[in-house]
């Protein structure tokens, strides 16, 4: 994108996640339970991605 070019928001979650929450999950802060529940819940994630922050979630509560 060339500086002068035009960005229109077009959608903004609930949760307030943020692509590099997501990455953030993925790579090293599986530590953060809260985190770890909103994701969980964004429906704009594929299912499969919403079920694997789920069972990390899960894995948590277990510890």
């Amino acid at each position: 994108m060339e500086p002068e070019t035009r960005r229109e928001l077009v959608s903004r979650d609930d949760n307030n996640i943020t692509v590099a929450d997501i990455t953030q999950l993925y790579t090293r802060e599986q530590d953060n339970p809260e985190l770890l529940h909103r994701a969980a819940q964004l429906e704009a994630l594929p299912e499969s991605w919403r079920d694997y922050f789920q069972e990390q979630s899960r894995r948590q509560d277990v510890r």
